[in-house]
Order: C-alpha cells, then structure tokens, then sequence
C-alpha cells in the first residue's frame, strides 16, 4: 500500500510469515489390514487437506512401545507421524508430528509350526519321563496343564520347554497302545492367538519270554508282555 503527500510517496511493505503445519493439516484413509501374514504391509499414504505450499511428506510409523518400525509386518497398533521439508507457504516439520488415526494389525489364528510332543513310560507306577516340547513362536509361553488325567500321572511345571510327567496309580493298569494325552497352553505370543500344545504318552511293557523243556529236551519259548509292577 502506498500513501502520496504532496509530491512525497511513503509505501508500506506487507510480510506474509510462512504457517506452521499442525494435526489437523493432514489425513490419511481408512486402512483395513489383514491378520498376520508374514509379510509386510505399506506405510499408509498421508496428504494435507484444505492447504498449498508445503514441502515434502516423509510418513513414519511407530509401534505400541513407540519404537521407530522400518515395516508393518507384526501384529500390533502403530501410530502414524509425518515430516515435512519447507514449503512455499509452510515451515518445514523436522519432529515427527503425529497424524489423526492408527494402523492394527491383528494376530492370526493359523499358527503352523508344531503343536504336539510324545514320550514313553513304563507302566509302573512312580515312574517318571521328561517330554520335550515344541519350540514356541516368537513372545510366547508355556502356561497351564489342562485335560490331564491324575489317577494315571502327573505332570509338572514347564521349565526351559520341557516337563517332567510322573506315572501315578491307575498307570500300571493301562493295556498296550492305551495313550493318553494332556494340553498345555501356549500364551502371549507376538503373531498368534493362543493355542494348545497336545502331549501323548504311552506305556512302556516289558518284554518276557517264558522257557520250557519237553521229555525229550526240547526247548520252548513263549513271549508276552506285563506291566513293570508284575516283575
């Protein structure tokens, strides 16, 4: 603007200052993701709403514990920020500032790796075997014993992926290729909703062979099989 007094011109200077971007500058659409995959998912696609001028948009994404993620690849809720270099109209953004809306990713149900150990035991009782579990994914951990059958054994408390089963009364009773089974639930893990891990044992006979001699000296020999308490 100009203002002239008598052959004098003043002109006065306007400064328009650059903006300073803040949440309510920027969107980004609505996201459904699928369970885990094991494969990793884009960043979601941020824009500014309603303005012109501004720099370059770099979109980041944090986990839960806000850690930095190169990927989204784990189940889990991420938070989505932006930078932004400076623009024609707008200040540059240098700390991630954070954007309206979240990502999840939720756990898949199809764990695939192994859900099933096996061990022997001799049929008598008081006698014990340690079963060696399957190796658990990643963030996960043995928690309770279900489904076991005490008159038969007892089991203990998992330590470093194995258990130790005790053969109790009623185990010296049980027939040949009469199993049983137990669960112990696997919890907690990054990926995977819980699930159960299935434990069978078999009874152990021992083998006895019964000698005989007929008048003329001959020798006979018959096989069959009793449980561990009958010797």
């Amino acid at each position: 603007a100009s203002v002239t007094v008598g052959d004098a011109t003043a002109v006065e200077a306007f400064k328009i200052n650059k903006g300073t971007l803040t949440q309510d500058d920027f969107a980004m659409p609505l996201i459904h993701l699928t369970p885990y995959d094991g494969n990793p998912k884009p960043f979601p696609e941020v824009r500014a709403v309603g303005i012109t001028g501004i720099g370059e948009i770099t979109v980041k994404c944090f986990d839960s514990e806000n850690n930095e993620v190169e990927s989204l690849i784990n189940a889990g809720s991420y938070n989505v920020y932006v930078t932004v270099t400076e623009g024609e109209n707008y200040y540059a953004v240098t700390e991630p500032l954070q954007v309206w809306g979240s990502i999840r990713i939720e756990k898949s149900s199809g764990y695939s790796g192994t859900k099933t150990a096996s061990a022997e035991l001799k049929a008598k009782n008081g006698e014990t075997v340690e079963v060696t579990l399957p190796t658990l994914p990643d963030g996960a951990s043995y928690g309770a014993v279900t489904n076991a059958n005490t008159s038969y054994f007892t089991v203990g408390a998992v330590t470093d992926g194995k258990v130790t089963v005790t053969s109790a009364k009623d185990w010296d009773r049980a027939t040949e290729n009469e199993s049983k089974t137990f669960t112990i639930k696997v919890t907690g893990a990054t990926n995977y909703n819980d699930y159960d891990v299935t434990v069978t044992i078999t009874p152990v006979f021992k083998t006895v062979v019964t000698v005989s001699a007929d008048a003329d000296g001959f020798t006979y020999g018959t096989t069959g099989k009793t449980g561990y308490k009958n010797l």
